[in-house]
């Protein structure tokens, strides 16, 4: 399986990250699918958008890529939006983007439609060089992600598996929020 999101020891989401995948009607002439594109070759549109608006931000022109190769450009989208909200130094990421949302696009007949949101989790308490305020942004981002569409929203919560739900902060969201 080809892994959409990043992940890894040390990996954590610090700008809300969204992946729509568009089905399109195909393309070849006989209605075959004997020329499907595998899913790592098939062309994304990587882009920024203001997160408030879902207007395309100045700075950041939309980029092609292929989706097997997107891990790496939305990391370093990631790393450079949350550098500029909180002037943290190029040596580390520090707190959270909330005003912009990384968007990656992928157009496909073998795809359905859909939209996949990574949000950033939530904490209890900032790590030593982390912003104090940093558990009160998290949970307002996810608040808003939440609150955005309730209709058609359907929540993947991911915990550890040796942790009680009644203590993940996620689920006190959720619970706040019966229409999910």
């Amino acid at each position: 399986m080809m892994p959409l999101f990043d992940r890894g020891p040390g990996l954590c989401t610090r700008a809300v990250v969204e992946v729509h995948l568009r089905r399109t009607v195909a393309h070849d002439n006989d209605g075959d699918d004997d020329d499907a594109t595998s899913a790592a070759e098939l062309l994304s549109t990587l882009r920024v958008v203001d997160s408030a608006t879902g207007a395309p931000v100045d700075g950041y022109d939309p980029q092609d890529i292929a989706l097997g190769r997107a891990v790496p450009p939305v990391r370093e989208l990631q790393e450079r939006l949350v550098r500029e909200e909180n002037g943290a130094g190029a040596s580390g990421l520090h707190g959270l983007c909330e005003t912009r949302t990384i968007v990656l696009q992928v157009r496909s007949p073998h795809v359905p439609n859909l939209d996949l949101v990574d949000t950033p989790g939530l904490v209890a308490a900032p790590g030593d060089d982390e912003p104090a305020d940093l558990p009160q942004r998290a949970r307002r981002l996810l608040e808003a992600t939440l609150d955005r569409d309730p209709e058609h929203t359907m929540v993947l919560l991911v915990q550890p598996c040796d942790a009680q739900p009644r203590d993940n902060a996620a689920m006190a969201v959720l619970r706040a929020r019966p229409q999910l």
